[in-house]
């Protein structure tokens, strides 16, 4: 039979084609694995200004902190001066309860 050799050959081929494939995948996969070691290595280094993968700088973290401090400190601040406001007026609010129809009740 004629067919015989060609759909062998093809076999052959296709099997050495996926392990060129498997060899590329594996050789791309080793390579991206130190770039990332690298990349990972580079964004460890301790330095005051040195510019992180992200863009920002260590001084701009630091002035996010502050200014984020800061709002907090003004928050708090609000609630320490509103807060026997507020009480005062859920309590009102729970104690003196008006009980009314509803507009759409029907009577």
């Amino acid at each position: 039979m004629l067919i015989g050799p060609w759909v062998s050959d093809r076999v052959q081929r296709l099997k050495d084609a996926r392990t060129e494939a498997v060899k590329e995948i594996d050789a791309l996969k080793a390579q991206k694995n130190v770039e990332y070691k690298a990349y990972e290595a580079e964004a460890s280094i301790p330095c005051a200004m040195l510019i992180n993968h992200s863009g920002e700088t260590d001084q701009s973290l630091a002035q996010t902190q502050q200014q984020t401090e800061q709002s907090i400190a003004e928050i708090r601040k609000a609630f320490a001066e509103n807060k026997d406001t507020v009480i005062a007026k859920l309590l009102d609010s729970v104690v003196n309860v008006q009980p009314t129809v509803h507009q759409n009740a029907k009577v």
